[in-house]
Protein backbone atom coordinates (compact mmCIF):
# COMPACT_ATOMS: atom_id res chain seq x y z
CA UNK A 1 0.00 0.00 0.00
CA UNK A 2 1.53 3.33 -1.06
CA UNK A 3 2.10 6.08 1.46
CA UNK A 4 -0.76 8.57 1.11
CA UNK A 5 1.61 11.49 1.74
CA UNK A 6 4.04 10.46 -1.00
CA UNK A 7 3.98 13.18 -3.72
CA UNK A 8 5.00 10.68 -6.41
CA UNK A 9 1.90 8.51 -6.18
CA UNK A 10 -1.14 9.08 -8.32
CA UNK A 11 -4.15 10.61 -6.61
CA UNK A 12 -6.93 8.13 -5.98
CA UNK A 13 -9.75 10.53 -6.80
CA UNK A 14 -9.98 12.73 -9.85
CA UNK A 15 -11.96 15.95 -9.80
CA UNK A 16 -13.49 16.55 -13.18
CA UNK A 17 -15.35 19.71 -14.00
CA UNK A 18 -18.81 19.40 -15.44
CA UNK A 19 -19.03 20.44 -19.06
CA UNK A 20 -20.02 24.11 -19.24
CA UNK A 21 -23.68 24.88 -19.82
CA UNK A 22 -25.54 28.13 -20.31
CA UNK A 23 -26.95 30.16 -17.43
CA UNK A 24 -30.51 29.55 -18.63
CA UNK A 25 -30.05 25.76 -18.61
CA UNK A 26 -28.40 25.68 -15.20
CA UNK A 27 -30.45 28.32 -13.33
CA UNK A 28 -33.81 30.05 -13.59
CA UNK A 29 -32.23 33.45 -14.31
CA UNK A 30 -33.38 35.32 -17.44
CA UNK A 31 -30.11 36.78 -18.65
CA UNK A 32 -31.61 38.74 -21.58
CA UNK A 33 -34.23 40.30 -19.30
CA UNK A 34 -31.59 41.39 -16.79
CA UNK A 35 -29.39 42.90 -19.52
CA UNK A 36 -32.38 44.71 -21.02
CA UNK A 37 -33.38 46.01 -17.58
CA UNK A 38 -29.87 47.33 -16.87
CA UNK A 39 -29.80 49.19 -20.19
CA UNK A 40 -33.30 50.56 -19.59
CA UNK A 41 -32.25 51.75 -16.14
CA UNK A 42 -29.42 53.76 -17.70
CA UNK A 43 -31.72 55.12 -20.41
CA UNK A 44 -34.12 56.39 -17.76
CA UNK A 45 -31.32 57.79 -15.62
CA UNK A 46 -29.67 59.76 -18.40
CA UNK A 47 -32.77 60.45 -20.55
CA UNK A 48 -30.82 59.20 -23.54
CA UNK A 49 -30.76 56.13 -25.76
CA UNK A 50 -28.00 53.69 -24.89
CA UNK A 51 -25.46 53.40 -26.48
CA UNK A 52 -25.22 57.12 -27.16
CA UNK A 53 -22.26 56.68 -29.52
CA UNK A 54 -20.58 53.85 -31.46
CA UNK A 55 -18.45 51.84 -29.05
CA UNK A 56 -15.36 49.98 -30.17
CA UNK A 57 -14.16 47.27 -27.82
CA UNK A 58 -11.32 44.87 -28.37
CA UNK A 59 -11.33 43.20 -24.97
CA UNK A 60 -14.78 41.59 -25.03
CA UNK A 61 -14.53 37.90 -25.95
CA UNK A 62 -10.99 38.43 -27.26
CA UNK A 63 -12.19 39.95 -30.52
CA UNK A 64 -12.96 43.39 -31.88
CA UNK A 65 -16.54 44.54 -31.35
CA UNK A 66 -18.26 47.64 -32.63
CA UNK A 67 -21.48 48.29 -30.72
CA UNK A 68 -23.90 50.72 -32.36
CA UNK A 69 -27.37 49.54 -31.28
CA UNK A 70 -29.10 48.69 -28.04
CA UNK A 71 -29.54 45.06 -29.15
CA UNK A 72 -25.82 44.69 -29.86
CA UNK A 73 -25.03 46.04 -26.38
CA UNK A 74 -27.52 43.64 -24.80
CA UNK A 75 -26.07 40.71 -26.77
CA UNK A 76 -22.52 41.69 -25.72
CA UNK A 77 -23.56 41.70 -22.04
CA UNK A 78 -25.32 38.34 -22.35
CA UNK A 79 -22.41 36.73 -24.23
CA UNK A 80 -19.94 38.05 -21.67
CA UNK A 81 -22.07 36.71 -18.82
CA UNK A 82 -22.27 33.29 -20.47
CA UNK A 83 -18.52 33.18 -21.04
CA UNK A 84 -17.73 34.15 -17.45
CA UNK A 85 -20.25 31.59 -16.20
CA UNK A 86 -18.72 28.78 -18.23
CA UNK A 87 -15.13 29.52 -17.15
CA UNK A 88 -15.47 30.57 -13.52
CA UNK A 89 -16.50 28.12 -10.79
CA UNK A 90 -17.08 30.89 -8.21
CA UNK A 91 -19.48 32.68 -10.56
CA UNK A 92 -21.29 29.38 -11.23
CA UNK A 93 -21.74 28.80 -7.51
CA UNK A 94 -22.93 32.36 -6.86
CA UNK A 95 -25.44 32.38 -9.72
CA UNK A 96 -26.91 29.08 -8.52
CA UNK A 97 -27.37 30.52 -5.02
CA UNK A 98 -30.60 32.27 -3.92
CA UNK A 99 -29.04 35.72 -4.54
CA UNK A 100 -27.83 34.81 -8.03
CA UNK A 101 -30.05 37.26 -9.88
CA UNK A 102 -28.82 40.22 -7.79
CA UNK A 103 -25.23 39.06 -8.25
CA UNK A 104 -25.67 38.96 -12.05
CA UNK A 105 -27.27 42.43 -12.01
CA UNK A 106 -24.25 43.78 -10.15
CA UNK A 107 -21.84 42.15 -12.59
CA UNK A 108 -23.73 43.52 -15.59
CA UNK A 109 -23.84 47.03 -14.11
CA UNK A 110 -20.09 46.85 -13.63
CA UNK A 111 -19.50 45.54 -17.17
CA UNK A 112 -21.73 48.08 -18.89
CA UNK A 113 -20.00 50.90 -17.02
CA UNK A 114 -16.69 49.63 -18.40
CA UNK A 115 -18.07 49.16 -21.90
CA UNK A 116 -19.45 52.70 -21.98
CA UNK A 117 -16.23 54.13 -20.52
CA UNK A 118 -18.06 55.44 -17.40
CA UNK A 119 -19.69 58.21 -19.45
CA UNK A 120 -23.00 58.83 -21.17
CA UNK A 121 -23.48 62.09 -23.11
CA UNK A 122 -20.40 63.47 -21.36
CA UNK A 123 -21.83 62.80 -17.89
CA UNK A 124 -20.17 60.34 -15.57
CA UNK A 125 -22.04 57.21 -14.48
CA UNK A 126 -22.16 57.24 -10.65
CA UNK A 127 -19.74 54.75 -9.14
CA UNK A 128 -22.37 53.82 -6.56
CA UNK A 129 -24.66 52.71 -9.40
CA UNK A 130 -21.90 50.65 -11.00
CA UNK A 131 -21.55 48.52 -7.86
CA UNK A 132 -24.83 48.74 -5.95
CA UNK A 133 -27.45 50.10 -8.35
CA UNK A 134 -27.93 53.32 -6.36
CA UNK A 135 -27.30 56.99 -7.05
CA UNK A 136 -28.84 57.21 -10.51
CA UNK A 137 -31.50 59.90 -11.00
CA UNK A 138 -34.70 59.02 -12.84
CA UNK A 139 -35.02 61.92 -15.24
CA UNK A 140 -37.96 60.45 -17.13
CA UNK A 141 -40.13 59.71 -14.11
CA UNK A 142 -42.70 62.43 -14.87
CA UNK A 143 -42.91 61.40 -18.53
CA UNK A 144 -43.52 57.76 -17.64
CA UNK A 145 -46.14 58.57 -15.01
CA UNK A 146 -48.08 60.85 -17.36
CA UNK A 147 -47.82 58.27 -20.16
CA UNK A 148 -49.18 55.55 -17.88
CA UNK A 149 -51.99 57.85 -16.71
CA UNK A 150 -52.94 58.60 -20.33
CA UNK A 151 -53.02 54.90 -21.18
CA UNK A 152 -55.22 54.08 -18.22
CA UNK A 153 -57.64 56.90 -19.07
CA UNK A 154 -57.10 59.11 -15.99
CA UNK A 155 -55.71 61.97 -18.07
CA UNK A 156 -56.75 62.94 -21.57
CA UNK A 157 -53.91 63.44 -24.07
Amino acid sequence: MPNKFNPFTKPTRSYKRKPPVSIAEDTEIGVHEIASGIIRELELGFDSPIPDRPIEKDRLHGKWLIITTRQELEDALVNFAERVYQNNLVTQRRLRSPGGKKYLQGLMRHWITGILGSRINGEEIPELWSWYGQGLKNRQGKHIISEMAQRSGYIEG
